[in-house]
């Protein structure tokens, strides 16, 4: 084979492998863009769970009943029954 032909053949790789290195980047690029977006919901869900268990700890059974005038009522019977 002359001299000319693998000369062509080794540009026409450089060439293929250039595409398919370009394509792989781009891919990388694509992954590393999904992964930054599922990043920030998960310090966003990580940031509303924080102020849940916040909000939480302050809830006492007097402070979810307060007002309610049908567990007044059941406490009031539960106090009888125990009397």
């Amino acid at each position: 084979m002359p001299y000319g032909y693998y000369q062509f053949v080794r540009f026409v790789a450089l060439i293929g492998f250039g595409i398919l290195t370009y394509k792989a980047i781009e891919e990388i690029d694509k992954s590393i863009a999904r992964m930054e977006k599922v990043k920030q919901e998960l310090r966003t869900t990580g940031n509303q769970l924080r102020l849940a268990n916040q909000k939480a700890d302050g809830l006492t059974i007097k402070k979810l009943t307060y007002g309610n005038p049908t567990m007044k009522a059941k406490f009031d019977g539960a106090r009888k029954n125990i009397e």
